[in-house]
């Protein structure tokens, strides 16, 4: 199952385009300040055409230029990348650490110990053990609308894939936490 949705605004330039492209949910750089996605998904393409391979290295590579349509997607200050940085190693780090929660047949399973809290009340969320936010009734919301919302997230993501449709069709159906 595959939604429908408008094309991407505005004709590219000169020539019919191999693929046409926008942008993501999260989508790098700030809205009003990124490079068109058309733009991007091309040279995206030229990179994989010149290198024979897109990865991560290749792609940086080619935005160290200035020129290069992908260099403002990037933080160039090393100062505050290097912060930003660790802060994501300190993010990656509560994402990481599990809890056993006991079973009651005597067995455990593994869950993620901390989860993110707040978004929707401030810029930058608070981390709270499961257990803590899972007990009180506004942190409990937050936590299942979080599921909820990356639920929905994963079913748009495959939607596209038959394989999936049964699925992702039960996926959009579900309730959504009040």
């Amino acid at each position: 199952m595959t939604v429908k949705t408008a094309a991407p605004a505005g004709k590219p330039k000169g020539r019919k385009p191999k693929n046409r492209y926008g942008w993501m949910d999260m989508a790098p750089g700030k809205a009003g300040s990124r490079p068109k996605a058309q733009i991007v998904g091309e040279e995206l393409e030229r990179i994989k055409k010149k290198y024979g391979t897109l990865d991560d290295e290749t792609i940086l590579r080619e935005a160290t230029k200035l020129k290069s349509p992908l260099h403002s997607l990037f933080e160039w200050d090393n100062e505050v990348a290097a912060h930003e940085h660790r802060l994501g190693q300190a993010q990656q780090l509560l994402r990481a650490i599990a809890y056993f929660e006991p079973q009651g047949d005597g067995t455990y399973i593994k869950v993620r110990a901390f989860v993110n809290i707040g978004s929707a009340r401030a810029q930058k969320g608070e981390y709270l053990h499961i257990k803590v936010a899972m007990r009180k009734a506004d942190t409990r919301l937050e936590v299942l609308t979080r599921a909820y919302n990356d639920f929905q997230a994963l079913a748009r993501k495959y939607e596209h894939l038959q394989e999936f449709a049964a699925l992702v069709s039960r996926i959009k159906k579900f309730p959504k936490p009040s």
